[in-house]
C-alpha cells in the first residue's frame, strides 16, 4: 500500500497533512468475523471517521489505540450500532457481521447487540442483585424456560468472568456493592450470559487499579478462546499485552494495522512511530 506522508514533522506531528492517506500494514484477514469497508461517521456536519476499512478476525483480540479524540471509540460504537442512540450521528459504508449487513434497515438491533456485546469504560451494573444482573439478558431474550437452566447460565458466566468464587455465597447481594474491578467483571459476565459472538470493550480498565486491571487482562486472554474481541485502550502497554493485532487511529483515519509486536517495535508508518514513542498523544 502507498505509504504517504512518511516525512513527519518532529516539531508538530498533529499538524501533519493526512489527505490521501491509505492504511498501511494488514487491515484485512482471511478469518474475518466482522468486516468494515469505507466507513465514514458524521456528527451533524462534522466528520469523525474517514474511509476506515478493517477486518476483525475470528477469536482475535484487536486493540485500537490513538490520541484522545482520534475516533477509536466512535468507530467501536459503530460495530453494534450504539451510535444509533445519538440523533446527530450518521454512519456510511459497509459494516458486516459474518457477511450480514448490520445497518440493514430491516435488522433488529436488539438481537444484534446480543451478538455483539459491549463493556463500557465505567462499570455499570444494574441496581439489582449479582444474580439478576447476569440473568437479565437471558430473561429478556427468552433464552431459558427453567430456573435450573438460568442458574447454570449465571454460574457459567460468572466463572468465565473469573468472579464465581468471589460471589457465589452472595449472589443475591446488590451488584453495586462490589468493588470497581469486581463490578467490571460482573458487567463482562452480564455480556457473555447471552452468548455473544463479539465483545467490544471501550477502555474497560481505565477506572480500575493495577491489580483489577491485571485480572481483566488475564480474562481477555481467556475469553479470546471463545469470543472475538475488539478493545479500545489508551494504554499502549495494555494493547501490547492483550492483543493479537493493533490498529492505530489518528484524526479519524486508520493509519496502520499490524501484528501487535510489529506495531510496537517496527511500525510501518511514521505517525504510528511518533505516537508510540511519546512524541505526541
Amino acid at each position: 500500500m502507498n505509504k504517504v506522508n512518511t516525512e513527519l514533522s518532529k516539531e508538530n506531528p498533529e499538524a501533519h497533512d493526512l489527505s490521501g492517506l491509505e492504511t498501511v500494514g494488514i487491515p484485512f484477514t482471511d478469518t474475518a468475523k466482522m468486516s468494515m469497508r469505507d466507513v465514514n461517521v458524521f456528527y451533524a456536519d462534522k466528520q469523525a471517521i474517514f474511509d476506515v476499512s478493517l477486518d476483525i478476525g475470528q477469536n482475535e483480540v484487536l486493540a485500537m489505540i490513538g490520541p484522545s479524540g482520534c475516533g477509536k471509540s466512535t468507530f467501536l460504537r459503530c460495530l453494534n450500532r450504539m451510535n444509533d442512540t445519538i440523533d446527530i450521528c450518521s454512519v456510511q459504508g459497509s459494516l458486516k457481521l459474518e457477511g450480514q449487513d448490520i445497518y440493514d434497515p430491516k435488522l433488529d438491533v436488539v438481537p444484534l447487540r446480543a451478538r455483539v456485546g459491549m463493556v463500557f469504560q465505567k462499570p455499570n451494573p444494574f441496581p439489582k442483585s449479582i444474580y439478576d444482573n447476569v440473568a437479565y439478558g437471558p430473561r429478556i431474550h427468552g433464552l431459558v424456560n427453567r430456573r435450573t437452566d438460568l442458574d447454570e447460565i449465571v454460574e457459567t458466566s460468572l466463572q468465565k468472568a473469573g468472579l464465581w468464587k468471589e460471589v457465589r455465597d452472595r449472589l443475591h447481594s446488590p451488584g453495586t456493592g462490589l468493588s470497581g474491578g469486581q463490578q467490571q467483571r460482573l458487567c463482562i459476565a452480564r455480556t457473555i450470559a447471552v452468548s455473544p459472538e463479539v465483545i467490544l470493550m471501550d477502555e474497560p480498565c481505565s477506572a480500575l487499579d493495577p491489580i483489577a486491571t491485571a485480572k481483566i487482562e488475564e480474562l481477555i486472554a481467556e475469553l479470546s478462546e471463545n469470543f472475538t474481541i475488539a478493545i479500545v485502550t489508551h494504554s499502549m502497554q495494555q494493547a501490547a499485552r492483550v492483543s493479537h493485532r493493533t490498529a492505530y487511529f489518528h484524526l479519524g483515519k486508520l493509519v496502520e494495522v499490524n501484528e501487535t509486536e510489529k506495531v510496537f517495535t517496527n511500525p510501518d508508518h511514521k505517525l504510528t512511530e511518533a505516537y508510540i514513542t511519546g512524541r505526541f498523544g
